[in-house]
Order: C-alpha cells, then sequence, then structure tokens
C-alpha cells in the first residue's frame, strides 16, 4: 500500500458539543497556509469547523494538516508552463 512508509498518526479528536448519531451537520474549510517543504511536494494547513444541527456552538474545530506529493511529471508540467519570460 502506499501509506505503508508514512508514520503511525495518533487520532486525538474531542468534540466540543455532544453530537447525535441522527444530527445533520456540515463543515466549514479554511485555507491558511500553504508551504512548500520540498520540489515536489506542498503542506497545507486549514481551519475546520463542524457546525451541528442547531446548535449555536461548533461541534468541533480543529486544524487539519496535509501533505500532497507530486510527480515528477507534474512538477516539470508546472516549472516550464509557469515560467515568467525576462
Amino acid at each position: 500500500m502506499a501509506f505503508a512508509g508514512l508514520p503511525e498518526i495518533k487520532w486525538q479528536i474531542r468534540f466540543a458539543t455532544p453530537v447525535h448519531s441522527e444530527s445533520q451537520g456540515r463543515a466549514r474549510f479554511k485555507l491558511m497556509q500553504v508551504t512548500a517543504p520540498g520540489t515536489n511536494e506542498f503542506m497545507t494547513k486549514s481551519e475546520v469547523v463542524v457546525e451541528i444541527g442547531n446548535s449555536d456552538e461548533p461541534g468541533l474545530v480543529a486544524e487539519w494538516l496535509s501533505v500532497s506529493y507530486l510527480a515528477e511529471w507534474v512538477t516539470a508540467w508546472c516549472l516550464d508552463s509557469c515560467a515568467v519570460n525576462a
């Protein structure tokens, strides 16, 4: 599997408001930061707010980190087509 080489991730989630199984909810994502730690990768940090039913308080507020790895041909294509002519 592709994720076999990744480090183990420990999840710790605490819902601020009780969430019933029949509740409707929605999540709002706000992109906070994008960084490029390497040539073929980028990391995003988003704020996530999960709203539950008719509650005034959010059920969950979290920071979501995501790392994406690009194929080398994608990086080469981006560098070629995004280059600024001097």
